[in-house]
């Protein structure tokens, strides 16, 4: 059901304004207002960067998690795992245009660029390395110091030892900057660097849920904050004020909070220009349905609690899109799975499992409706016949089409 606010203010000396937004945090049973019109602060980069480490270890192959709650190693954790994957993605980039490069200049072998630069220097002739389209005719007797070397990717290659630089018609000139043995021993460096910074990163790859845990509690933090950014002052900053909206069914908890830090409460008016939060307080399967609500989107404040209708429709219409018996028995093996092997669960994990059982029976239906069990369809003399929808909708139309 949709739950009514209140509006608050909560009043306190300031001695008492960390401990009173704590708990407040911590129970979740307030909703702060911003009277002061503070922009929504940036997003901390230390927060960025540990999303980002998140990121990078949820790419790598699962291993068994090390568990721990020493938090201050969590930002030495997300400087190495980000040191590493920025290495490691600097390495496969040099590792491509190294490839590129092999393959462009791999025809024309291995030499010393020194060797070369000598024997310009010797002879009064310039080295230089031309490409040209198959397709095209090379007249080689034209050009006696150009010397046909080899055809690959469907291009010719050639050197020319002429007396001064000169471009030949049909053809382009090709830099070599580093000669194939240059590129080649780089390529195997870096093979050996990129197998190293992977392995470190699969080293710590067990401390993916560690850093999840460790993002939680900076996200508090950060909220935590934010929040109290919304303070205002008086009395020469010894008195802090904040408004808030308090559900109705949570009055014992704010009553708890008030009484443990010492903060005098007072409704106050609700303005035509507020905006009402939307609270939701359901048990039972109407509580499994105000999860999916929150998937998709919350209610107004003039709306009813669409809950159930939400886990009706979700059952149906998840039903429809398998339209097969034989993955609901499926879900249903899974769900008596969690029974048995979890027989105490409670919160969020008592309503997947909830979710799961009725999926499954929805599914078993919708197939028994539509006689498919795992994509295969019953005889159409089979008994299991007679429970078909599709089957009583297709008599019934023939009998009509039979009778006009």
């Amino acid at each position: 059901m949709r739950v009514d606010c209140s509006k608050k203010l909560f009043v306190g000396v300031a001695a008492e304004k960390e401990t009173f937004f704590r708990e407040a945090q911590e129970r979740g049973c307030i909703e702060l207002i911003d009277s002061t019109d503070t922009k929504m602060r940036e997003t901390p980069p230390q927060i960025q960067r540990t999303m980002q480490a998140i990121k990078v270890l949820r790419g790598l192959p699962p291993v068994e998690q090390e568990e721990t709650t020493d938090w201050d190693q969590a930002d030495g954790i997300v400087d190495t795992v980000l040191d590493y994957a920025a290495q490691l993605e600097s390495l496969q980039e040099e590792q491509r245009l190294l490839r590129q490069e092999i393959a462009r200049i791999a025809v024309f072998g291995d030499f010393s660029l020194e060797e070369m630069k000598a024997l310009e220097a010797e002879s009064g002739r310039r080295v230089q390395f031309f490409a040209a389209k198959q397709s095209v005719v090379h007249d080689l007797p034209d050009h006696p110091d150009l010397v046909y070397v080899n055809s690959e990717h469907g291009l010719d290659y050639f050197i020319s030892f002429g007396r001064q630089e000169r471009n030949y018609e049909g053809m382009i000139e090709m830099r070599i900057d580093q000669p194939l043995g240059v590129l080649e021993r780089r390529a195997t460096e870096v093979e050996r660097g990129i197998e190293s910074a992977d392995g470190h990163l699969s080293e710590l790859a067990k401390y993916n849920h560690f850093l999840h845990q460790a993002l939680v509690q900076k996200l508090d933090e950060h909220s935590l904050d934010t929040a109290q950014s919304f303070v205002e002052y008086g009395v020469n900053a010894h008195i802090f004020a904040v408004q808030g909206w308090v559900p109705l069914d949570k009055a014992a908890q704010l009553d708890e909070i008030v009484q443990r830090c010492r903060v005098h409460v007072e409704d106050v008016a609700i303005e035509d220009a507020d905006r009402l939060p939307t609270a939701l307080s359901n048990t039972g399967l109407a509580r499994v349905g105000e999860d999916l609500v929150h998937i998709y989107d919350t209610p107004g404040t003039g709306d009813k609690d669409p809950s159930i209708w939400v886990l009706c429709a979700f059952a149906v219409f998840f039903a429809v899109i398998l339209s097969d018996g034989g993955y609901g028995l499926l879900f249903a093996l899974l769900a008596a799975f969690l029974y048995i092997k979890f027989p105490n669960l409670q919160g969020a994990g008592k309503r997947v499992r909830t979710l799961t059982t009725i999926l499954a029976g929805s599914c078993i239906v919708w197939g028994v409706l539509t006689n498919s069990f795992f994509g295969m369809q019953f005889g159409i003399d089979s008994p299991a016949r007679s429970f078909s929808l599709v089957q009583y909708l297709a008599e019934k139309k023939a009998a009509y089409h039979m009778a006009q």
